[in-house]
């Protein structure tokens, strides 16, 4: 008996990219003190694991039908809100101290890339199969 009907790489995708931002959560609830933005980050994260849960849940897919769109909408908008801050503070000062502390934050920069580009495709995946039933084939498990 299977209790998760869902192919093991996207499980482990979901898995493993919430404990990083767990740990990421930690570190910017430490950082910045700040409960709205660490719980807002985690909600993120939240979305962004049903997403990849959702492409091959059959049973997901059916129970939350057009909230995918606000799971999606709120993901996309956390996401940008998160990358325009982080520029904000780039674009402030203009100096090439600032500049260089930016660009050596690279590790940032490819976690954000690497770790939103699967759940965005798979959002807009879903988004669109809930706006228009079986026009997107999904895989199952």
């Amino acid at each position: 008996m299977r209790i998760w009907d869902v192919q093991w790489p996207f499980l482990a995708y979901a898995v493993l990219r919430s404990v990083a931002a767990a740990i990421m959560i930690g570190l910017v609830w430490r950082e910045m003190g700040n409960l709205l933005h660490a719980i807002g980050q985690g909600l993120a994260d939240c979305c962004a694991a049903a997403s990849m849960l959702g492409m091959t849940s059959v049973r997901l897919r059916g129970a939350l039908g057009l909230w995918w769109t606000a799971v999606f909408l709120y993901f996309v908008a956390w996401e940008v809100y998160r990358a325009r801050r982080e520029l904000w503070v780039f674009g402030e000062d203009g100096d090439i101290a600032s500049a260089g502390s930016w660009a050596g934050t690279g590790g940032v920069f490819l976690w954000q890339s690497l770790a939103n580009a699967p759940p965005l495709i798979a959002g807009i995946f879903l988004t669109l199969d809930a706006m228009a039933p079986d026009l997107v084939t999904f895989p199952t498990a």
